[in-house]
């Protein structure tokens, strides 16, 4: 839980919320389980950095979960793809009418990272 940094996840998720019409959370729930979507969408974004910095994390953050070894690299790469399967899923159900903006969630968090592996 500590490598998919909810924190960070939850102030986005809190940030849709915010701008959510009136009555829509408590509406069915969601707001609620869009803003789910995009904590899950943002911990798999996290993971999958920490996946591609491991070898800098390793030098300048040897406390994080990876490169102390309390996280395996396959428990991560297996726990960004759960958390990105489920957020995509959970945003599309939530939201269908918004599919261009999950799947921007869902390649922009963790593209961003993969373009990384190249510079």
């Amino acid at each position: 839980m500590v490598a998919m940094r909810p924190h960070n996840g939850l102030i986005c998720g809190l940030v849709l919320l915010a701008g959510w019409p009136q009555g829509m959370v408590a509406g069915g729930g969601w707001g609620l389980a869009a803003a789910l979507a995009v904590v899950l969408l943002c911990s798999a974004a996290h993971l999958v950095n920490d996946l591609v910095d491991l070898p800098a994390d390793r030098r300048n953050r040897p406390g994080r979960p990876l490169p102390s070894g309390y996280l395996t690299p396959r428990v991560a790469r297996n726990g960004a793809l759960t958390s990105w399967l489920l957020g995509l899923g959970l945003g599309l159900v939530s939201r269908p009418d918004w599919w261009g903006w999950w799947l921007f969630w869902a390649l922009a968090g963790p593209g961003y990272s993969l373009s990384l592996i190249h510079i």
